[in-house]
């Protein structure tokens, strides 16, 4: 009884299939199932790049589904689709962290740091459900402007104090909460070294 009730509790729910399940069912499985989060980040990041290819090409019928969908989002079922989100950019961006030598040569880690920057915008694009297609010097622009801003508004002092502490409030309260301290250095790190990366390019 108690092996049956050990695997009962470890198992892992095996994905649906990405390519035919019906979109509910995959936004359900995706983000609000812990059992997305054990699948190993290789899993995950295949199976978001399936549902990214799925939503691209989304019908109106489904473009309903999902807005019921996400209307009935509440209470536990948030905090459960908060911690997927925040598991699944933590898990991938320490991956490639784990991966990145900033000892390596200028031109190696702007390549690197270009890819990662075009990963996690990927994934940033499905948050948010923007899903227009560009080319990747448009997204690498696009990213560069926005650093540069970042950057002019901290020099002219036109970002305030309580929006820095907004800042730091989500990312040690919200998405902080499931970094382990070695994934905070690492991906702070190479967080950092991208910013650099980007706001370096013409």
């Amino acid at each position: 009884g108690g092996a049956a009730g050990a695997w009962w509790a470890y198992r892992i729910e095996p994905p649906p299939d990405y390519e035919t399940a019906s979109m509910d069912t995959l936004f359900e499985y995706t983000l609000l199932t812990d059992d997305f989060n054990r699948l190993s980040v290789e899993e995950r990041l295949e199976l978001m790049g399936q549902l990214i290819e799925r939503l691209r090409s989304i019908s109106s019928n489904d473009s309903v589904l999902l807005a019921m969908f996400a209307s009935m989002i509440m209470g536990e079922a948030r905090e459960q689709l908060q911690e997927n989100i925040s598991r699944l950019m933590i898990d991938v961006s320490d991956k490639y962290a784990a991966e990145y030598d900033p000892t390596a040569g200028v031109g190696e880690r702007a390549e690197y740091l270009e890819e990662v920057f075009l990963e996690l915008h990927e994934m940033g694009r499905f948050v948010s459900g923007d899903f227009e297609d560009k080319s990747r010097e448009e997204l690498l622009d696009e990213g560069s402007r926005q650093a540069k801003r970042d950057l002019n508004r901290f020099e002219q002092g036109k970002v305030g104090a309580d929006e820095v502490i907004r800042v730091f409030d989500v990312m040690n309260n919200e998405v902080g909460q499931f970094m382990s301290g070695h994934q905070k250095v690492r991906v702070s790190g190479m967080f950092r070294d991208m910013t650099e990366m980007l706001r370096s390019r013409p």
